[in-house]
């Protein structure tokens, strides 16, 4: 069977048709990339409403130059941030302070009441009447309303002094209810912080995992790349042929695209760890 004469030399007929399939799936794959590119930066578009969604493009941050390594991030640290921003602890702080005012109004009721007031009134009535010094009888409509008002006004200043005995028993029950209410807030404060701790634990060691995962795949794709390259100087002298050289290349391939699930997963773990500390979600 004769060969193909091509840019490195003579090959087999064989080893140029798996070569021009290998090539041609290649193009496929990548128009097929290509063509859902453009569908989700189109969706990307239409979800932010821009109006010249046909222009518009994105770009794709170098991410990781921004992001720390998260070994170096201290639990004892990240997780007091977390506890000063945490809304469950918030709440859970502000109903204890709520439940400790609860049982000081509950023994209030156990205070004596001391009461000071002052009380200014008058009165109206048509059928009121007066005699003049002059004994003239005056009556309504001739005693006018203010006159009455003026006649009738009277002060009242008063003092008074509760003290409670029993009254049922109904302010023990209240401080009793109170006291209830003040041990179920500290058990839902130390649930929440016990909560917190635990979802830092599984957050901080999330990101670290997936730290590793990512230079893991760092060193993987460096040895694929070693070896494709070797793999397609082989080729070249004519020590492997096409098969070998599309093998190569699909292995490559798919470690690089591990290296990107890990680095944005890493990325995104990375993103809530910070938002539980209270630091916007940025790029």
């Amino acid at each position: 069977m004769g060969g193909i004469t091509t840019f490195f030399g003579k090959v087999s007929q064989a080893n140029y048709l798996n070569l021009k399939a290998q090539s041609t799936n290649q193009k496929a794959l990548q128009t097929s990339a290509r063509n859902r590119f453009k569908f989700y930066t189109l969706e990307f578009a239409q979800l932010l409403k821009v109006k010249d969604a046909d222009n518009f493009t994105t770009a794709i941050p170098s991410v990781m130059a921004s992001i720390a390594d998260v070994r170096s991030i201290s639990f004892d640290a990240i997780h007091n941030d977390i506890a000063q921003h945490c809304p469950e602890i918030k709440k859970a702080e502000f109903m204890l302070k709520s439940a400790k005012k609860g049982l000081n109004m509950s023994y209030g009721l156990l205070s004596p009441r001391i009461a000071l007031g002052y009380q200014l009134g008058s009165g109206y009535d048509q059928s009121a009447w007066y005699i003049t010094p002059d004994s003239v009888f005056v009556q309504y409509p001739s005693y006018t309303y203010r006159q009455p008002l003026n006649d009738y006004i009277q002060h009242r200043i008063y003092f008074r002094v509760s003290i409670p005995i029993f009254q049922k028993l109904s302010n023990h029950l209240q401080i009793s209810k109170s006291k209830i209410q003040l041990l179920d807030a500290n058990y839902a404060l130390e649930e929440a912080q016990k909560a917190v701790y635990k979802d830092v634990q599984s957050s901080l060691s999330d990101a670290q995992l997936s730290w590793d995962n990512y230079l893991a795949y760092s060193e993987i794709v460096e040895s694929y790349e070693e070896l494709f390259d070797q793999t397609v100087n082989k080729y070249n002298l004519g020590m492997v042929n096409a098969i070998e050289v599309g093998i190569a290349q699909n292995n490559l391939v798919k470690a690089q695209a591990d290296l990107l699930r890990a680095m944005y997963s890493y990325v995104l773990k990375h993103k809530i760890l910070n938002l539980y500390r209270g630091v916007p979600i940025t790029l």
